[in-house]
């Protein structure tokens, strides 16, 4: 009776730590990532624990900049509502976070770093997410956590005050944390198509969810195909996954190229153009 138990026992065990991550921390190097979420794929929520809310790992669905797949705690009147990332990790000089996030009618996101030798909270940052429900994109260096280079960093929580006690629900998305800038950049944008309605020229797209997360997007304008993505051809940034251009001249074929950004401040190189014809 036993050995049953036992193997049971250990199979438990090795899909905990499919989920969890080891004890030992992953230090903060130069041009390395540490975690990257975009919740999508088998496991979306791997790695994550609640402690106040409804989890739903959603698989589907548009999550930030257009991105498939999201986290949401469910609508809970808790006085807080807690979401923890259990990763053990050592903040380097160059270490930081990245990460979106909404509420439907808004709220204030606190971040909260507990120390991983003894468990206790060091340190906290908070966010004021939109009130009209739409997302809010933050990258933050751990150096204004104001935590010493070389601290371990057990686990990573995101919580929510709720003194009014009301329903209360919100979306995390595109979870990264990294060190330094020196990353792969962001490769093209899937499916950009552009057309002419009468009035606007609409640009839409699907994204790649580059190495170092999405931080907006960067439109750009030109009269041929070739042309050069600098300041003298930025048409416009978004944070979704679509653009809307009413400014004309006079009747043309415009060249439209977009580049995903990332946290590090990299840019998609070489894009690649969409012709739309002006009528």
């Amino acid at each position: 009776m036993r050995k049953p138990a036992l193997i049971i026992l250990l199979l438990t065990i090795c899909a905990v730590c499919k989920i969890f991550p080891a004890e030992k921390p992953v230090a903060g190097k130069e041009g390395a990532v540490i975690c990257s979420y975009n919740f999508t794929g088998e496991k979306p929520a791997a790695g994550w624990r609640w402690l106040r809310g409804k989890p739903g790992a959603v698989n589907k669905g548009e999550g930030a900049f257009g991105t498939r797949g999201f986290l949401r705690m469910e609508p809970d009147s808790s006085r807080v509502l807690y979401l923890f990332l259990n990763l053990n990790y050592e903040i380097g000089p160059d270490t930081w976070l990245g990460f979106s996030a909404r509420s439907p009618k808004g709220a204030k996101l606190n971040i909260m770093l507990a120390e991983r030798k003894s468990g206790k909270n060091i340190a906290r940052k908070m966010f004021q997410l939109p009130a009209d429900g739409s997302w809010k994109t933050v990258r933050i260096p751990f150096s204004d956590f104001m935590t010493p280079n070389g601290t371990g960093i057990k686990c990573t929580k995101f919580f929510i005050n709720n003194k009014e006690r009301r329903p209360i629900s919100f979306d995390l998305d595109n979870v990264v944390i990294g060190s330094g800038a020196k990353l792969p950049p962001p490769g093209q944008v899937k499916n950009l198509t552009g057309a002419f309605d009468g009035q606007k020229v609409k640009l839409s797209w699907t994204p790649s969810y580059p190495t170092a997360g999405i931080s907006g997007y960067k439109i750009y304008r030109g009269l041929y195909p070739g042309f050069k993505c600098d300041k003298s051809t930025l048409w416009g940034t978004v944070a979704t996954n679509s653009f809307a251009d009413s400014a004309f001249a006079h009747k043309s074929t415009y060249y439209y190229k977009v580049a995903i950004v990332d946290f590090t401040g990299r840019e998609t190189p070489d894009c690649k153009a969409v012709a739309v014809v002006v009528k």
